[in-house]
C-alpha cells in the first residue's frame, strides 16, 4: 500500500493564487498539486509517465517564458528547447533531472538546468519528486528562475547546490573510509583525481592522500564532524611524480554509528588558480591606485569612464570629473583607434592588452601614453561587464625601461667578473647565462652548450641526487640545495665539483610557473685529511662509499661556506662494536656481509646531500652542512640506531656502533683545514667515550673550540 503520509493535505488556495492549468488531471492529482501551490511560492510542473507536462502554473510557465498553455503536452525531449548543464556542456532530454527520477523514482534537488534562448543562457532550479497516490504515475517539479543569483554570483546558493550534489551517495562517491580514517573503497574517477590506481589509494590513510600542511585540518574536520552534517574544503593533493594540485574535498558520515564516511574529491586547480590570478590583478591595481603612480581607470562594457584617479589631470591632461561619462575613444588619436579597438577586444575575450597611442588632452596638444587593459567577464554569460585600465605617460615608461636596460647591464657585467662559476638556468633546464668562470671550470666552449640542456651535462652516481635538489629548489619546496655534482668536460673527462642552488621568485604560490635558478659551481679541491692517523683507505670498492678525500674536501668546502652563512658543519664519527672479534671468529666474509649490511642502512637514514665515507677497517665519517647542535644529535641518534646488524654465523650476536658527533661553524679568521681536523678528532673522542662504556649508543661532543 503506498503511503500517503508525506503529501501535505489540500488547502484552500487564497484569493489570486495562481492554479494549475492542465489538458487532464489524473485521479489522485489534484490535490497534491493544490496542496504544493498553496505551501511552497515557486512554478509547479506535473508530469505523467512519460515526461509529458499534464499541469502547470503561471509561475513556472513564465520562469519557462511561454504560456501556460504552450508548456502543456511539451516533454523535455523538445527541440525547441536547447538545455545545457553547469559545466556548459549539452544537456540531453533524459538527462533532465524530470526523467531521471521517472527512470529510478529517487528525488532530484537543487539540480540548475541552463536554458539557451536568444538573448542568452538563463538558469533554472528544479527539485523534482515522484508524488504518492493511487492513482498513475505523476512527477512534481518545482521550478524557479535562479539566473540573477547564479549571475550576481550568490556564491553560498551554488556552494550549497553543489555540495548536495558533490555528496550524492548513488552517485559521485570517490573514497569509502572507515572509522578510523583508513580508505575501504574507491572508484576507478579517483585516478583522475589522485592520479594514482585503485589498488595504491585503498588502505591509505585519506589524511596521507593531502599534503602534509593541510593534514592537520583535515584531520581535525574528520574528527570533530558529527553525523547528518557535510564538510566541505578546499586542500591539496600530491599526485604521483609529486605533483601537487587544488582539489575540492567534501565528506560526510553514512551512518549515526560513525563507521563508515563518504569522501569525494573534485580537481579545481584550474578555478583556483584562475582565482589567484585575478586577485592578483586587483590587488596590483589597488596598490597602483593608491600609489597614485600612474592612472588607474574603470569603464563600462563599451569604455565609458566610470572611475578615474587623480592621476588624470597630469598623465591625461583632463580633470577626472570631465572624463567620467566619455568614451575612451573620445580622447584617442584617430590614427590610433584601431589598435585602441583591438586591445578592448582583447580585453573583452579575457585577455590583458597593453597598447601605446596618442590622447588629446583638455589644451588640444596631444601626448604618448600607454595603457594595460584588463576585462572583468560575467562567469555566467562571459560576458565583458567591466573595462580596467592603467595608464602612464610612454615618456616616463621609457625612462624605467632605460633604467631597467642600465640594471641589466650592470648584473652582466657583476656575472662576468665573479670569480666563481655562475649558472642561469630556465624552468625547463635550458641556459640563460653561463659566465667565463663556470665556462672555464667546465671545460666547456660557450657556443657548444646552445643546443645542449644543464642536465644533458651532468655525469656520475649523483645525477639523480641533483636533478631531484634543482627540481625541488625551482618548485619552491626547499630554498636552496647544495651537493656535489659531476660535469662532462669538453674533452671527454669528469668535472668534479660543489653546487650552490637557488631560486628566484619561488614564492610557493598554487599554479605559478617555476622559478629561475642561479647555480653557483665550484672546483672540488684535494685536500690532507683531517685525523688521518685513522688508517684511512683511498678509496672503498666493498661498500662503494664516497673515497675519504672526497669526503674531507667536502668538509673543508663546507666550513668554507660557512664563514659566509653563519651556519653550523657537522660530522659523525661511526665505529661498529664487535667486527674484529666476529673477523676472527668467522672469517673476513663474514666481516665483509657487515660491512654491506650496515653501508646499506646508513645511505637510507642520512640526509639528501649529507657526504657518508669508509675511514678505516670498522669506522664510517658522516659530514652534514647547514646544521645546528640539536640537528646533528638527532642525526647521531638515528645512526645509532639503525646499526644493530645481526653476526653471520651466530644465533643471537649482533654488530652495533658506538657513535659520536660533533658541530661548529667557521669564522672568517680560521683556516677550514684546521676546523676540520679538530670537529673529526672531537666526533671521534665523543665515539670513543661511548666505546669505553660498552658501545651500542651515541654522545654529542661538548668540546670547546679555541
Amino acid at each position: 500500500m503506498t503511503d500517503t503520509s508525506l503529501v501535505p493535505a489540500a488547502r484552500p488556495r487564497p484569493e489570486g493564487t495562481p492554479g494549475l492549468t492542465g489538458a487532464a488531471h489524473a485521479p489522485g492529482t489534484t490535490a497534491p498539486a493544490a496542496a504544493m501551490v498553496a505551501a511552497l511560492g515557486q512554478g509547479v510542473l506535473l508530469h505523467d509517465s512519460v515526461g509529458r507536462v499534464t499541469a502547470a502554473d503561471e509561475t513556472a510557465a513564465g520562469a519557462l517564458r511561454v504560456g501556460v498553455h504552450e508548456v502543456i503536452g511539451r516533454t523535455w525531449h523538445d527541440p525547441s528547447w536547447t538545455l545545457v548543464r553547469q559545466d556548459g556542456r549539452p544537456l540531453a532530454g533524459h538527462e533532465h533531472p524530470v526523467m531521471q527520477v521517472l527512470s529510478d523514482g529517487r528525488p532530484r534537488h537543487g539540480t540548475l538546468v541552463g536554458l539557451q534562448e536568444a538573448d542568452g543562457l538563463r538558469w533554472l532550479r528544479f527539485d523534482v519528486v515522484m508524488l504518492a497516490g493511487t492513482g498513475p504515475t505523476v512527477v512534481g517539479a518545482l521550478v524557479g528562475d535562479v539566473t540573477s543569483q547564479v549571475h550576481a554570483g550568490f556564491a553560498l546558493a551554488v556552494e550549497s547546490v553543489r555540495s548536495r550534489r558533490l555528496l550524492a551517495p548513488e552517485r559521485d562517491v570517490l573514497l569509502r573510509v572507515s572509522r578510523w580514517g583508513r580508505v575501504v573503497g574507491a572508484s576507478e574517477a579517483c585516478e583522475d583525481v589522485l592520479g594514482r590506481p585503485v589498488d595504491d589509494v585503498v588502505g591509505c590513510s585519506v589524511v596521507e592522500l593531502v599534503s602534509p600542511a593541510d593534514r592537520p585540518a583535515v584531520k581535525a574536520r574528520l574528527d570533530g564532524l558529527p553525523f547528518g552534517e557535510v564538510a566541505v574544503m578546499r586542500v591539496r593533493v600530491r599526485r604521483r611524480g609529486g605533483e601537487r594540485r587544488w582539489t575540492r574535498l567534501g565528506m560526510r558520515w553514512t551512518d549515526a554509528n560513525l563507521s563508515e564516511a563518504h569522501v569525494v574529491l573534485a580537481d579545481e586547480h584550474d578555478a583556483v588558480v584562475a582565482g589567484a590570478a585575478l586577485a592578483e590583478v586587483e590587488g596590483r591595481l589597488a596598490t597602483v591606485a593608491a600609489l597614485a603612480r600612474e592612472t588607474v581607470g574603470l569603464h563600462a562594457a563599451d569604455g565609458t569612464w566610470t572611475w578615474v584617479s587623480d592621476r588624470a589631470s597630469d598623465d591625461l591632461g583632463h580633470a577626472p570629473a570631465d572624463l567620467v561619462g566619455r568614451p575612451l575613444h573620445d580622447l584617442v588619436h584617430r590614427a590610433d583607434s584601431g589598435r585602441v579597438d583591438a586591445a578592448h577586444a582583447a580585453a573583452a575575450a579575457g585577455d590583458t592588452a597593453t597598447v601605446r597611442y596618442r590622447v588629446q588632452g583638455a589644451d588640444g596638444a596631444h601626448r604618448l601614453v600607454e595603457s594595460v587593459l584588463s576585462g572583468h567577464l560575467d562567469p555566467g554569460t562571459g560576458r565583458l561587464v567591466e573595462l580596467r585600465s592603467v595608464t602612464r605617460p610612454a615618456d616616463d615608461l621609457a625612462r624605467d625601461e632605460q633604467h631597467v636596460d642600465l640594471a641589466g647591464q650592470t648584473l652582466r657585467r657583476v656575472l662576468e667578473q665573479s670569480p666563481t662559476g655562475v649558472l642561469v638556468l630556465a624552468p625547463d633546464g635550458s641556459w640563460q647565462t653561463v659566465n667565463d668562470a663556470a665556462l672555464r671550470l667546465l671545460g666547456q666552449a660557450r657556443g657548444a652548450l646552445a643546443h645542449r640542456r644543464h642536465e644533458d651535462l651532468l655525469v656520475g652516481p649523483g645525477r639523480d641526487d641533483v636533478l631531484d635538489g634543482l627540481r625541488e629548489v625551482a618548485t619552491g619546496r626547499r630554498e636552496a640545495w647544495h651537493g656535489p655534482a659531476g660535469y662532462a668536460s669538453g674533452d671527454g673527462s669528469t668535472v668534479a665539483v660543489r653546487l650552490t642552488a637557488s631560486a628566484v621568485g619561488a614564492d610557493g604560490t598554487p599554479g605559478t610557473d617555476p622559478a629561475t635558478l642561479v647555480v653557483h659551481v665550484e672546483a672540488e679541491r684535494a685536500v690532507a685529511a683531517p685525523g688521518a692517523g685513522h688508517g684511512v683507505p683511498a678509496d672503498d670498492g666493498l661498500t662503494g662509499l664516497r673515497p675519504t678525500d672526497l669526503a674531507v674536501d667536502r668538509l673543508v668546502n663546507a666550513l668554507e661556506r660557512s664563514t659566509r652563512t653563519g651556519r653550523s658543519v657537522g660530522v659523525v664519527w661511526i665505529v661498529l662494536d664487535g667486527l674484529e672479534d666476529l673477523v676472527a671468529q668467522h672469517g673476513p666474509a663474514a666481516g665483509d656481509s657487515v660491512l654491506v649490511e650496515v653501508s646499506t642502512r646508513l645511505r637510507r637514514t642520512i640526509r639528501l646531500g649529507d657526504t657518508l665515507a669508509r675511514v678505516g677497517e670498522d669506522a664510517f665519517l658522516l659530514v652534514c652542512e647547514d646544521v645546528h647542535e640539536l640537528e646533528i644529535s638527532r642525526v647521531a641518534a638515528r645512526v645509532c640506531a639503525c646499526v644493530d646488524v645481526p653476526a653471520p654465523g651466530t644465533a643471537r650476536g649482533r654488530v652495533t656502533a658506538s657513535v659520536g658527533s660533533a658541530a661548529r661553524p667557521c669564522s672568517g679568521t680560521e683556516h677550514a683545514p684546521a676546523v676540520g681536523e679538530e670537529l673529526v678528532a672531537a666526533a671521534d673522542t665523543a665515539a670513543s667515550d661511548v666505546r669505553r662504556r660498552g658501545g651500542a649508543g651515541w654522545h654529542h661532543s661538548k668540546h670547546t673550540f679555541v
